[in-house]
């Protein structure tokens, strides 16, 4: 059994909690007990959102998995929208509310969740930082912020990140 279809100007809300994906323009298709969905543009908040590719392996059993692994870039002030409207605020212990952000940048994330059962979501991303001007409460300005901080829903990892504070590096 298969079915496939195109979509375009589409929305998904694709887990409680999580900032919807609109204007999406995608290519559906239904294999057996499965779904797959090839996005190959939309937008979520702010930040363009492409290839993305969201799965169910097997619609018939009890507590389905959904799988989303894809990029998005943008401003990091929409990245920052992003955290602050999904669990990943509580992931950080809140680690950037009421941060402010100038200046784009990449993130490339995977994102697997059980339906309908508490816990078990697991995520992992990288965001990569392009010459970004950054706010933070608590710590003096930061300026040329470039690099990688790599996540998970239980940790966070600075990669050859730098930055200029208080006029040096």
């Amino acid at each position: 059994f298969q079915v496939s279809f195109k979509v375009g100007g589409a929305s998904l809300d694709y887990a409680d909690g999580w900032p919807v994906m609109n204007d999406i323009v995608a290519d559906v298709k239904f294999e057996g007990t499965g779904l797959r969905i090839e996005v190959s543009q939309g937008r979520i908040l702010g930040a363009h959102a492409g290839p993305v590719t969201i799965e169910i392996p097997d619609l018939g059993v009890e507590h389905p998995v959904l799988s989303v692994a894809g990029e998005a870039n943008g401003s990091t002030a929409e990245f920052l929208a992003f955290i602050a409207q999904s669990p990943v605020a509580g992931w950080t212990g809140h680690f950037s509310d009421g941060a402010e952000a100038a200046g784009n940048g990449k993130l490339a994330m995977q994102f697997s969740t059980p339906l309908g059962k508490q816990g078990g979501t697991k995520v992992a991303g990288t965001f990569d930082f392009d010459a970004n001007a950054l706010r933070l409460p608590g710590i003096p300005p930061l300026t040329q912020v470039n690099g990688r901080l790599a996540f998970t829903e239980q940790s966070m990892q600075a990669r050859d990140l730098s930055a200029e504070v208080l006029g040096g590096p």
